[in-house]
């Protein structure tokens, strides 16, 4: 919950090689929404990608969806791209996170 207008909310996800290749690998993340942020948004594989929501973006609509697209730099990698998709419900301060 952002309890705060300024707060900023950040979660940890696991960015990993789930096939195993055993390849070196890395990756760009891009956000649909000004309000979520990855960061970094390039980094290797494993790795961990922060997703960073800024309260102050949000408007004034009582639901965000946006999603953070994870993509192999290299090719041929399978199960790439992944999307990640962050929910934010309610009316600042107080809003409620859902993420990964």
């Amino acid at each position: 919950t952002l309890d705060r207008p300024d707060a900023i909310a950040e979660r940890q996800v696991v960015v990993s090689d789930a096939a195993g290749s055993g390849r070196c690998l890395s990756y760009t993340a891009i956000s649909d929404a000004e309000w979520l942020a990855p960061v970094p948004e390039r980094g290797v594989v494993p790795g961990v990608l922060t997703l960073r929501i800024d309260p102050v973006k949000l408007g004034t609509a009582a639901e965000h969806v946006a999603s953070v697209i994870v993509t192999a730099n290299e090719a041929d990698v399978s199960g790439s791209p992944q999307q990640v998709r962050v929910t934010v419900v309610g009316a600042g301060p107080g809003w409620t996170v859902y993420l990964p």
